[in-house]
Formats: C-alpha cells, structure tokens, sequence
C-alpha cells in the first residue's frame, strides 16, 4: 500500500469516526499523522464538530482561526 493509498484510507477512516463513533474521532487525530488536515477540517466543518476544528486548524498552524 502506497503513501497516497494510506492517506485515502485513513482519510475515509476520520468520515467513519465522525458518522459513527464520535467519542473516537479527537484522540484519533491527535494519534494519527496519517490524514489530510484540509479535509479533516472539511469533515468538522460540515457536521459542526467545533473541538476537532480547533484541534485541526492548530495543527495546521491557524492558531487565530482556531480560536475564533
């Protein structure tokens, strides 16, 4: 399994977390390094998850958006 393979699947994993097992989500994403950030942030965004868009805009470095 490729870089890019991982990412896809890992990606696809934060969607599941998010629909069907929330308690998970922000400890996986403070564990993994392994998704993208843009469209985690995507994710919480649309299901208004604000603790893991304050988690994922400061690990993008957004810290001023993150508190806002």
């Amino acid at each position: 399994m490729g870089r890019g393979e991982v990412s896809a699947w890992v990606g696809g994993q934060v969607g599941l977390y998010a629909e069907f097992d929330y308690p998970k989500l922000l400890p996986f994403l403070r564990q993994s390094s392994h998704y993208r950030l843009e469209t985690a942030l995507q994710l919480c965004q649309d299901k208004e998850l604000y603790p893991e868009m304050v988690f994922v805009l400061a690990r993008m470095g957004d810290a001023k958006q993150a508190l806002q």
